[in-house]
């Protein structure tokens, strides 16, 4: 039983004499080491060149259009003669309307200005356009 004592009581002797991490000789040589002032060493550096096989490709996610049918609406009666339609004036000046097919979101306001968001291609968003003044 005394023979683990003995191999373990050298190991501990010598980790308790080991200087402490963060002791001012260690920080003093790397403070010596270190040569550059901090504003030698804030350089710019230029990434690589990145081709077109290794970035990313950029792909539509939502497309935004306004139209204007030049007359001024009352957006209640829209609200009330159309359907997939909201509108609270205390939250928002406009009327929130939805479209199933194709699936987008527009937002009409009084002075007869449409803002058509949500649609992923553009020749969807000029069909949404026209559904909607249809619609209204």
């Amino acid at each position: 039983m005394e023979e683990p004592l003995r191999t373990t009581a050298p190991i501990l002797s010598q980790t308790l004499l080991q200087p402490p991490l963060n002791s001012p000789q260690k920080t003093q040589n790397v403070q010596s080491e270190t040569t550059t002032t901090p504003q030698e060493a804030m350089v710019a550096h230029n990434p690589a060149a990145i081709t077109a096989d290794e970035g990313p490709s950029p792909t539509l996610q939502n497309v935004v259009c306004t139209v204007n049918l030049c007359c001024p609406l009352d957006l209640a009666k829209v609200n009330f003669h159309t359907r997939n339609s909201e509108y609270n004036p205390k939250r928002f000046c406009g009327v929130v309307m939805r479209l199933v097919n194709p699936r987008c979101t527009a937002l009409i306001f009084s002075s007869g200005k449409i803002v058509v968001t949500g649609v992923r291609h553009e020749q969807n968003a000029v069909l949404a356009c026209r559904k909607y003044a249809r619609i209204i």
